[in-house]
């Protein structure tokens, strides 16, 4: 399989953001615990354990051991609660083994290095790019990443001095960077529906990114509480794109 045809797995996404393979920034955002690295775990199982094509996973968030029960829990439909409380029946010890030799023969690379430099991650990503032969890189998530600068007087401007470098690497090594990023509760009315406004209040990232895909889910916040069709769903708000179609 060539670099053209990697596609997130997702078929409607894909026909909104259809090129994965280029050298894009694409920000994955929603606000605390709204699911954003269940999500970026979805896309990467789509890409390297179904359509078979290498990535690597920054994750300073998880250790690499809660990382992979994650990608389990998503592969074998296991409740990961059950799997950090080792509380699993025997059949489902059985899926979770299994789930595990899918994650060690899959072309996934991790590294769970905690609060990563732009330096360290530049040259990780060279390895993981140019030795390892990875198609795409997650970053989970942008706000544990610092600049190396020793003396920083605003976090925000940290930020976007974060994003520039990780664009710039993105444009070097040619591939496609999948970043989280979190949406403080305090970004305007936390029972709004978020938009690229609240991005803004982040840091430069809507500037420096080609997708913006904005996480929400009505439930959570109560505001369809009357509107059953929305329970246990999360609506993926394309709030930018520099293919055309958003919404």
């Amino acid at each position: 399989m060539n670099n053209s045809e990697i596609a997130s797995g997702y078929t409607r996404l894909d026909k909104i953001v259809p090129n994965w393979n280029k050298a894009h920034i694409i920000i994955i955002a929603g606000r605390p615990a709204i699911g954003k690295t269940a999500f970026a775990l979805s896309l990467a199982r789509n890409i390297a354990i179904d359509q078979r094509i290498p990535l690597a996973f920054f994750s300073m968030e998880m250790s690499e051991k809660h990382l992979k029960d994650r990608f389990v829990s998503n592969i074998c439909e296991l409740d990961n609660s059950k799997i950090i409380h080792d509380t699993l029946n025997r059949e489902e010890k059985a899926k979770y083994k299994t789930g595990i030799e899918i994650i060690n023969e899959s072309p996934i690379f991790i590294d769970d290095t905690p609060g990563l430099s732009t330096v360290e991650f530049s040259s990780k990503a060279r390895h993981a790019v140019c030795d390892l032969g990875a198609k795409s890189i997650f970053v989970d998530y942008l706000q544990l990443m610092n600049s190396g600068q020793e003396h920083v007087s605003e976090r925000r401007k940290e930020i976007s001095s974060i994003i520039h470098s990780i664009r710039e690497i993105a444009e070097e090594l040619g591939v496609p960077i999948i970043i989280n990023t979190f949406l403080s509760n305090r970004t305007r009315y936390s029972r709004t529906v978020p938009c690229l406004a609240d991005i803004e209040r982040v840091g430069n990232i809507e500037r420096k990114s080609d997708v913006i895909l904005i996480l929400h889910r009505p439930e959570f916040f109560h505001i369809a509480s009357d509107r059953p069709r929305y329970k246990g769903i999360a609506q993926i708000i394309v709030a930018k794109n520099i293919f055309g179609e958003k919404g």
